[in-house]
């Protein structure tokens, strides 16, 4: 899960320190803005959490997640990008993301089988 998470908060990562760079703002002020920002960025996330409490079976690990994690906020940020989404609907964003990573709960790899397919 915690991979997962590194990679969707490394995509958001930029936006965020952008926008905390191009003004000056008092010490207080970046850090509301941080511990917000990693609340934030965990929503998503919980809803992998969530798949996983209701029983998904989904084998991903490690660096696949981190990956898993990297393109989902790819995603999210191309979204943005080509305007299919606006800059007001950050909770529709969210919302895709989390719908993703729930459904990444449920991916199963099944490199066993396909070793022995490939064998025979």
């Amino acid at each position: 899960m915690w991979y997962l998470y590194l990679g969707y908060l490394a995509t958001q990562l930029y936006g965020f320190i952008e926008v905390l760079s191009g003004i000056r703002f008092v010490w207080s002020v970046h850090f509301f803005s941080t511990i917000v920002f990693v609340v934030w960025t965990f929503f998503p996330v919980a809803a992998y959490v969530m798949a996983k409490w209701f029983g998904a079976k989904g084998e991903l690990k490690g660096y696949q997640l981190l990956l898993v994690g990297l393109g989902i906020g790819l995603f999210e940020k191309a979204l943005y990008q080509f305007h299919v989404l606006s800059f007001y609907q950050n909770n529709t964003g969210a919302l895709i993301s989390g719908l993703l990573m729930f459904a990444t709960a449920f991916i199963t790899l099944r490199s066993s089988t396909l070793k022995l397919t490939l064998e025979h």
